[in-house]
């Protein structure tokens, strides 16, 4: 489910030699899948480093950028609204 919304995000100093020297923030789109069931995820682990499955608001308290705060609360929205 793409839920049409896009931000930046600014690239942390630690990371900056994984960039071109004129990339400073990172277009990150936002989308959202429906599963039946918990399912055992495979990440890129350059990407990422964990994951877990847990309430709406555990996951909310586990984001670090507003707009991925944002994106997951019309996720929510979105899943309340509708029926899947």
């Amino acid at each position: 489910m793409d839920i049409e919304t896009k931000h930046f995000i600014q690239v942390d100093e630690k990371w900056k030699h994984l960039y071109a020297d004129d990339v400073h923030d990172i277009e990150e789109h936002d989308f959202a899948a429906y599963l039946e069931g918990e399912k055992d995820l495979v990440i890129d682990p350059r990407e990422h480093n964990d994951w877990k499955w847990c309430p709406f608001d555990e996951a909310i308290g586990l984001l670090k950028w507003k707009e991925n705060i944002e994106a997951l609360k019309q996720v929510k929205s979105y899943l309340s609204s509708n029926s899947i």
